[in-house]
């Protein structure tokens, strides 16, 4: 979510004092040849947070950016300038480098939407009632699981936890007795 701390970066300068001054830019984010998104954004003390990119394991996990950092060109004082070959003023340096963000993984809930479902009444025991239910679950390599929580009048229906299909549990199934059940599911 925008906001959220990634890390925090550092470096290291041999110039005495340098250290606590550093200031980090971000030169590149672009995971593809003219992608524009800004995922992440950088802090001059290298605080590194989510900027306005959603970030999801099951999409993409792994973020390459470019970092420099750059020292004031100033001595352990912070006042006067350090000399620099070639020049009389000022003199910054800097370094890049590539940063990787890992993208950990969290666990989703799955979902299932309200379906409904047709059988003759007076069906045989294991009788199989319509297509197998669907849901989702958007974590890579999540098996689902199904349970019946509620409506299981007479407990009329069993569900098979694995391939989601309702079964006639006990044959007690009677239009004229009961005509429509509303079972919830457990994913």
């Amino acid at each position: 979510r925008p906001g959220k701390l990634v890390g925090q970066l550092s470096a290291y300068d041999e110039d005495k004092g340098q250290d606590s001054r550093l200031l980090f830019t971000m030169n590149s984010q672009s995971q593809y040849d003219g992608d524009e998104t800004s995922h992440f954004r950088i802090f001059p003390n290298g605080e590194v947070q989510v900027h306005n990119g959603h970030l999801d394991f099951e999409m993409k996990n792994i973020y390459r950016i470019v970092v420099e950092v750059e020292d004031d060109g100033l001595s352990s004082d912070g006042k006067s300038a350090l000399k620099c070959e070639g020049k009389e003023s000022l003199c910054k340096l800097s370094d890049s480098g590539i940063v990787t963000i890992s993208v950990l993984d969290v666990n989703e809930p799955p979902t299932i939407l309200d379906q409904e479902r047709e059988i003759l009444e007076n069906s045989n025991q294991d009788a199989k009632i319509g297509p197998i239910l669907e849901a989702t679950d958007n974590d890579y390599n999540d098996e689902i699981s199904f349970s019946l929580v509620s409506g299981n009048d007479q407990n009329a229906f069993s569900v098979e936890r694995c391939t989601c299909q309702i079964l006639v549990a006990t044959p007690v199934i009677n239009f004229e007795s009961q005509s429509s059940y509303a079972l919830k599911v457990k994913v």
